[in-house]
C-alpha cells in the first residue's frame, strides 16, 4: 500500500484549531516522503514523534498517525504491531471506512476470524453496492465457520457424552471447503475405532471423500491402502485404488497397487479372487506397459491357481506365442483341450503353433478334431485330407508293454491291475465252471469258426491285423450271421469273439479298425476279468473277497460267504500272487486313496476308446461310430468318450504312438 498521509474524519470529528499544528503536520508529511522511499524505520519515528505531538489536540492528526505506523509496521512484516494500531485508530474513529477496510484486510491475512467478522458487521453499516453487502454476507458466514474451527480445534480430542468435537470440526471443514483438512479429521477418526474392520472402513469412507472432494488421488489411494491393511477384505477399498487409478490413466502405479494387493490375497488365501487379479495384472502389464514376461508371470501364477481355467490358458498360449515360446504355448492349450474339449478356438491356436514348431502329425489331428466339430476353415480340411487314412493304417511296428502306459487315462489305477493280474486266471476257471455247471456256458459251434490265416473276411482280416499291431493274443473268431451287434466278446469257455452282421459288410476299414481296436483290448489278461464278471455288484464282491482274502486280519472285515470262490481263489493262487496283492492294496493305502472300481473300469473303456482311435486313425470316424453307441459302461456314456478322444487326439503320448508305429502324418 502507498500511504497517503491526508486521512478525512467522520463528520462528527472537527479540528481542535482552524489551523492545524504546523509541526505535527510537518512531522506527517515527514513520514509520507520515508514511506514512499521506503525508510521504514524513519517513517516509523517519524509517525510516533507526531502521536506524541498531538496527544492532546486534534483527533485527525493521531489517526493519520496511527494509520501511518500501522503501513510502516506492515512493511516490516510486524503484523501484530499493525493490527494494534489499526485497532486504536478505530477507537478514535470507529467507522472511518479507510481505516476499517485495511484492518479488515489485515485480520483476514493473519485469520483473525472473530476480528474480521466484527470489521464486517461494521463495514456493513456504511453504504455501499448491493452486489458488496453480498460478499461480505458471504464472508462473514465464512469467518463465523472458521471460529467454530478454532473452537473445535481447541478442544483436541475431547469428547463428552452426546457430543463429538471431530463430527462437528468435520462439518465445520468441509462448510468452509476446506476439504484436505475434513479428510483429516475423517483420518483422525478413523484412526480412533479400535477394531481393525471398523477402522478399515472408516478409513474408506475418508478415502472416497477425499477422492471425490480433494482430487488428491495420491492421498486417496494411500487412504485406501491404509485400509487394506487393516483388513483385507474391506469392501470397496482396492476397487477405489483401480478406479481412481484407471481414471488418471497411471498404470504404472496401478500395476503397483495390484502387485501389493496380491501379496495380500496371497497371505490370506484368498484363492479366487487372487486369481481374478493376476488377470487384471497380466492385462495392465501387457496391455499398458508393455511387459509381455511380466504378464507371462501373472498369467503363470492364474494358471496354477485355476488349472481348468481355460480362457486364461488360452491368453497364456497366445503371449508365450509372441514370446518365441511355442513348445510351451503347445502345452498349455493341449491341456486346455482336457478341460474343455469342445472348444473350437483351441484347436484353431493348436493348428497354427503346431505348424509353426513343425509337428505336422498333431497339426493334422487339430485339424481332424475340426472337421469333426465342424468348424475347420478351407486351410485345414485341405491338412486334413492329405493326411487322412483313406486306405487305412500300415503299421511299420507294434506295440510294446510299456506303451500302454500312453493309452491309460490318468484315472486308471495301475495297482487294480495288479491285482486283478494276479486273480483273474482263478475267477475266470470259477465263472466258467459255474456257468458251465447251469448250462449257461456260451457254446460256439465249430462251424462259425473262422480261420485268420485264410479267412477272406474283412472284419476277421481287421482282427487278425489289430491282434499283430496291438500285442494281443487272436482270440477265437466266429461268424454268426443273427447276431444283430458288431463285433462282440463272448465269455465262454476260451476267449473268443463273435463277428455279426453289422460289420460284415458296409464298413470302411478305418470304421473296422476302431471297433477291432475297442473289442480287442479287452482281451488283455488284466482286462479279461470284466467279460466274465460285467456287472459292477459281481465284479465288486470278487475284488472285495480277494483283499479280505489277502488280509484276513484287518478289522472290521466280513465274512466271505461266497465259498466256491473262495476256494478257488484259494486253489489258483500261490504264496507269491497273494504278496502281490497285498503290496497293491498297501499302495493304494499309503497313498491316502482308496480303491475305486467304477473308476478303474471306466478307465478301462476310456482306453479301449482310445486303442480304436489310434488303429483307425481317423478322429472324424471314431466320432460319427460313437454318435450311434448307446452303450453304457459304469456311468460313462459315448458322448464322455469322445469329450476324451479330442483332446487326446492332440496330445503328446498320442502323437508319440503313432509316431512309434510309424503311421504319423509325414
Amino acid at each position: 500500500m502507498v500511504y497517503n498521509s491526508r486521512v478525512v474524519m467522520d463528520d462528527d470529528w472537527t479540528s481542535g484549531e482552524p489551523d492545524l499544528d504546523r509541526e505535527a503536520r510537518q512531522v506527517l508529511d515527514e513520514g509520507a516522503s520515508q514511506m514512499q522511499a521506503q525508510a521504514w524505520d524513519d517513517a516509523e519515528r517519524s509517525f510516533r514523534r507526531a502521536l506524541a505531538i498531538a496527544v492532546d489536540r486534534d483527533p485527525t492528526i493521531r489517526l493519520e498517525a496511527l494509520a501511518g505506523l500501522a503501513e510502516a509496521h506492515i512493511a516490516k512484516a510486524q503484523l501484530e504491531e499493525a493490527l494494534i494500531c489499526l485497532e486504536q485508530a478505530l477507537h478514535i474513529s470507529p467507522h472511518h471506512e479507510a481505516v476499517l477496510r485495511r484492518s479488515l484486510d489485515l485480520s483476514v491475512q493473519m485469520k483473525r476470524h472473530g476480528l474480521s467478522l466484527e470489521l464486517r458487521r461494521r463495514l456493513l453499516l456504511l453504504p455501499m453496492a448491493e452486489e458488496e453487502q453480498v460478499a461480505q454476507r458471504r464472508a462473514m458466514v465464512h469467518d463465523a465457520i472458521f471460529i467454530v474451527i478454532d473452537t473445535l480445534e481447541s478442544f483436541g480430542d475431547y469428547r463428552a457424552e452426546g457430543f463429538d468435537s471431530l463430527d462437528r470440526l468435520r462439518a465445520a471443514q468441509e462448510a468452509a471447503g476446506n476439504t484436505s483438512k475434513a479428510t483429516d479429521v475423517m483420518v483422525a477418526q478413523a484412526e480412533r475405532q479400535r477394531e481393525p474392520h471398523a477402522r478399515a472402513m472408516a478409513m474408506v469412507q475418508a478415502a472416497d471423500f477425499c477422492a471425490a472432494r480433494t482430487g488428491s488421488t495420491a492421498r486417496a489411494v494411500a487412504l485406501y491402502e491404509a485400509a487394506i491393511a487393516d483388513d483385507p477384505a474391506v469392501q470397496g477399498a482396492f476397487d477405489a485404488i483401480e478406479r481412481v487409478l484407471v481414471q488418471r490413466a497411471d498404470y504404472r502405479e496401478l500395476e503397483k497397487a495390484y502387485h501389493r494387493q496380491a501379496e495380500r490375497l496371497e497371505q490370506a488365501g484368498a484363492k479366487p479372487e487372487l486369481a481374478t487379479l493376476l488377470g487384471k495384472l497380466a492385462e495392465v502389464r501387457h496391455d499398458r506397459l508393455e511387459d509381455r514376461k511380466g504378464a507371462i508371470d501373472a498369467l503363470a501364477r492364474r494358471v496354477q491357481l485355476e488349472p481348468s481355467n481355460v480362457e486364461a490358458r488360452s491368453a497364456l498360449a497366445t503371449l508365450l506365442e509372441h514370446d518365441g515360446n511355442v513348445e510351451r504355448a503347445c502345452r498349455m492349450l493341449e491341456t486346455a483341450a482336457w478341460h474343455a474339449p469342445t472348444r473350437m478356438d483351441t484347436f484353431h491356436a493348436l493348428f497354427r503353433m503346431y505348424t509353426k514348431a513343425k509337428k505336422h502329425d498333431q497339426a493334422f489331428q487339430a485339424c481332424a478334431a475340426l472337421v469333426y466339430l465342424g468348424d475347420a476353415d478351407l486351410d485345414e480340411q485341405m491338412v486334413y485330407q492329405q493326411y487322412r487314412p483313406e486306405a487305412g493304417l500300415r503299421p511299420t511296428a507294434a506295440l510294446e508293454e510299456s506303451d500302454w502306459a500312453e493309452l491309460y487315462p490318468l484315472e486308471h489305477d495301475a495297482n487294480v491291475r495288479t491285482l486283478l493280474e494276479v486273480i483273474g486266471p482263478a475267477a475266470i476257471s470259477h465263472r466258467v465252471a459255474l456257468q458251465q455247471a447251469s448250462g449257461k456256458l456260451p457254446v460256439l459251434s465249430a462251424k462259425t469258426r473262422q480261420d485268420p490265416e485264410s479267412s477272406t473276411v474283412s472284419a476277421v482280416r481287421s482282427l487278425r491285423w489289430g491282434s499283430q499291431v496291438l500285442g494281443i493274443a487272436l482270440p477265437e473268431l466266429h461268424i454268426v450271421p443273427d447276431l444283430a451287434a458288431g463285433i462282440s466278446a463272448v465269455a465262454s469257455q476260451r476267449p473268443a469273439i463273435a463277428i455279426g452282421k453289422a460289420v460284415l459288410s458296409g464298413r470302411s476299414i478305418a470304421e473296422l479298425a476302431f471297433l477291432v481296436g475297442r473289442d480287442l483290448t479287452y482281451f488283455r489278461p488284466e482286462h479279461h476279468i470284466l467279460l466274465y464278471y460285467p456287472s459292477m455288484p459281481e465284479f465288486t464282491a470278487l475284488v472285495t473277497t480277494a483283499i479280505r482274502m489277502a488280509l484276513p486280519n484287518r478289522a472290521g472285515t466280513a465274512s466271505l460267504r461266497d465259498r466256491g470262490l473262495l476256494e478257488a481263489l484259494e486253489a489258483g493262487i500261490d504264496a507269491a500272487g497273494w504278496d502281490k496283492v497285498r503290496a497293491a492294496v498297501q499302495r493304494v493305502e499309503s497313498s491316502g486313496s482308496t480303491i475305486d472300481l467304477r473308476s478303474y473300469v471306466r478307465s478301462l473303456e476310456i482306453a479301449a476308446t482310445r486303442v480304436g482311435l489310434l488303429l483307425s486313425g481317423d478322429l472324424p470316424t471314431a466320432g460319427q461310430l460313437l454318435s450311434t453307441d448307446i452303450r453304457e459302461v459304469a456311468g460313462l456314456r459315448a458322448a464322455d468318450r469322445m469329450r476324451d478322444l479330442l483332446p487326446y487326439a492332440v496330445s503328446a503320448p498320442y502323437a508319440s504312438l503313432r509316431a512309434k508305429l510309424g503311421v504319423d502324418a509325414r
